[in-house]
């Protein structure tokens, strides 16, 4: 955590004491820092000028300038850096060795601890494992030619302007720093939230999808996605294939999923989607939670409202 502070000299709290771990006295994870310069930026975001929304704009990108400075590949060039560092980081030994790892690490975990859902649930442990399965076979045509994009490199996944400090309009200090990690580029780059468009989206399935008869014109309109996807694929069969069933079932699958996607953005100013509130917006998120849970319990019956009861307590 320190090469982002005093290598990077991205402006960081100090840290002086961590555990990654709970192997402790407290038997906690825990980090102890300096407090946060400045102000949470969540806070006077909405209230700010243009101009100065611009100039925390600017700083974000000097920050992510700074991150993609570094690279684990050219030892030589920070050589100093690994070798004070890079103890107790492991270097991969490439992407699709990366890839290939984590869907393991899955595959692993399911085996192990997964427990079996209802019928027609997206995490049944048998889907979820062939779905793992075939990224065994996509992996080598998916990964970039270009190194630049497959080098491990440092990133903060979930910059926001909960964990953005501010003085006047420029950023004074990032916290939660121990979510950076090594990856590589094309998996790790994100974009603050903070700049997410929020207005109507640009493309869009015709109004008229869901009541087309007979699913031929349904079909018709797959079959064109999937030839004009042939012009930009590269002359290789596809490596994975899909029965009419399985494709029936992954709409009905994502219809549900872009319903809680829907969700989550309707809330987004009150609760994100990794559950974090503030301080002051927590009472009004805890009631908002118990007001669904009660309606879901209303509407449901049977097994259906047994699987909401335990999913939500």
């Amino acid at each position: 955590m320190d090469i982002v502070r005093t290598i990077l000299n991205i402006p960081t709290p100090r840290i002086y004491a961590y555990s990654a771990s709970t192997n402790n006295s407290v038997e906690a994870e825990y980090i102890i820092m300096v407090d946060a310069p400045g102000t949470q930026l969540g806070e006077v975001w909405d209230g700010m000028e243009i101009s100065e929304k611009a100039r925390i704009v600017e700083d974000l990108v000097e920050m992510e300038k700074k991150l993609l400075s570094v690279s684990y590949i050219r030892f030589e060039f920070h050589r100093e850096i690994v070798f004070k560092y890079t103890a107790n980081l492991i270097l991969g030994k490439s992407s699709q060795d990366y890839l290939m790892s984590t869907a393991n690490r899955e595959i692993s975990w399911i085996n192990k601890f997964a427990i079996p859902k209802p019928p027609r649930d997206i995490f049944i442990v048998s889907d979820a494992q062939n779905s793992l399965q075939d990224i065994f076979d996509i992996v080598p045509y998916i990964l970039p030619q270009n190194e630049k994009l497959a080098r491990p490199t440092l990133w903060r996944w979930d910059m926001h302007s909960a964990n953005l400090f501010v003085k006047g309009s420029r950023i004074a200090s990032l916290i939660d720093r121990q979510a950076i990690w090594a990856g590589p580029l094309f998996l790790q780059f994100r974009h603050p939230k903070l700049m997410d468009y929020n207005g109507e989206l640009l493309l869009k399935i015709p109004a008229t999808y869901e009541s087309l008869e007979g699913g031929q014109e349904k079909s018709r309109l797959r079959n064109q996605v999937e030839r004009y996807g042939n012009k930009f694929a590269a002359d290789i069969p596809c490596p994975i294939h899909f029965i009419e069933d399985d494709l029936a079932d992954h709409y009905w699958y994502g219809g549900g999923w872009n319903e809680l996607a829907d969700f989550w953005d309707s809330i987004s100013g009150l609760v994100s989607r990794d559950g974090w509130t503030s301080n002051e917006t927590y009472n009004q998120a805890l009631e908002m939670f118990i007001e669904l849970r009660e309606e879901g319990l209303k509407n449901f019956t049977g097994e259906d409202r047994e699987v909401f009861d335990a999913q939500t307590k």
